[in-house]
């Protein structure tokens, strides 16, 4: 494992967003449930690390309709959403892993090696969500499935209003930390509009 050459720990999203800059080389610790095996493993070797605990990026939200979740907020803290948000977090991994991993990482979940990763992007794009990120050229805000597979972009949070209904349903296999074979997610928007 390489050493770590600088270890930045922001006490604000204003400072998180300036120390990520443009992203270059840039390593973000969120949970750890994801950049700590690759670093363990010597597939990550970082040099500049972010680590967003104390950045203020935490939280879950509802007001007016609109529900409103932190990058850094453990995935635990999403079990009381509607469907299919709530019930997608709580079918990931078990309770270690949940009050552990954070939405920005799951959002940010590349292909696994051997194992599947970023559970709640289906349910998420379900209930229509947007990411609002910073990054090279600034703020933004976009629905996730065209957020899904950038780089060089720091999660800030995500929003969305509340659907009418939703439903998640998991194949799952019966030992705890055995992955799920597949999911659907389902929601009817406000709007009365359908996703899945």
């Amino acid at each position: 494992m390489a050493a770590v050459t600088d270890v930045l720990i922001p006490a604000s999203p204003e400072e998180a967003v300036s120390a990520y800059g443009d992203g270059a080389g840039v390593t973000v610790v969120g949970g750890g449930t994801i950049v700590m095996p690759e670093i363990s493993a010597g597939r990550l070797k970082p040099g500049k690390t972010i680590l967003l605990a104390r950045a203020g990026l935490s939280g879950v939200t509802r007001e007016g309709g609109t529900v409103r979740i932190g990058a850094a907020t453990p995935l635990q803290a999403l079990l009381d959403l509607p469907g299919p948000v709530g019930p997608c977090a709580a079918n990931v991994g078990d309770i270690e892993i949940r009050l552990q991993a954070t939405v920005g990482g799951n959002l940010c979940a590349g292909e696994g090696h051997g194992a599947p990763r970023g559970d709640l992007q289906g349910a998420l794009i379900a209930v229509g969500a947007q990411v609002r990120s910073a990054g090279a050229g600034g703020e933004t805000t976009e629905p996730v499935e065209d957020f899904l597979g950038k780089s060089g972009r720091l999660v800030l949070g995500v929003s969305f209003d509340e659907p009418a209904a939703g439903a998640f349903v998991a194949l799952d296999r019966p030992h705890t930390h055995e992955y799920t074979a597949l999911a659907v997610s389902a929601a009817r928007l406000a709007d009365g509009c359908k996703r899945a």
